[in-house]
């Protein structure tokens, strides 16, 4: 895991204690060699300050922003605060025209 995070054992097994910490269970296979959620398992909703937020590509935040629904505002950059007041403004238009499909 480390290796693929291309981060040192160490911080990854801060980083897992730091999800227990917040309620995540995982679980270690030991025939597997890799740890697990519960299929029923969270992940509890992040906050970061702007000095802990770096992203290379607006794109990628985006989705993982609207995900948070109504609970997230972006500051910014602008351009970032642009591109997910798009997507509000086309949700509110396809639920203000009523369902699209067969009901």
């Amino acid at each position: 895991m480390a290796r693929a995070c291309e981060v040192s054992r160490r911080t990854t097994f801060r980083n897992l204690e730091a999800l227990r910490s917040t309620g995540v269970a995982l679980k270690y296979d030991e025939r597997q060699q890799r740890y697990r959620m519960p299929q029923d398992g969270f992940l509890p909703s992040t906050h970061f300050t702007p000095e802990q937020v770096t992203v290379s590509e607006l794109g990628q935040i985006s989705w993982w922003i609207l995900g948070d629904g109504d609970q997230a505002e972006v500051l910014r950059p602008p351009e970032l605060r642009r591109i997910i007041a798009e997507h509000a403004a086309h949700m509110a238009q396809r639920y203000a025209q009523g369902p699209a499909g067969p009901g």
